[in-house]
């Protein structure tokens, strides 16, 4: 089994990018406030160490993140 990568997908990314993806992650699985809250959350965290990449992945995660943020059964 691999190594899981969060909402990066890229194998071995710095563990400060690792846990904001996975801080990111759990807000959607445990919809901890709104999903707009949980992108933003994603964006601050990143964007000190990785500016570039932070906009990258918050246009992204507002843009798709709709597709994994399910109400648990």
């Amino acid at each position: 089994m691999g190594v899981k990568t969060y909402c990066t997908g890229i194998p071995r990314m710095k563990m400060a990018v690792e846990s904001c993806c996975a801080a990111h992650d759990r807000a959607y699985a445990e919809r901890t406030g709104t999903r707009a809250e949980a992108d933003r959350a994603l964006y601050d965290c990143l964007k000190s160490t990785r500016p570039i990449f932070a906009w990258f992945v918050y246009v992204t995660v507002r843009v798709f993140g709709w597709l994994f943020w399910r109400r648990a059964p």
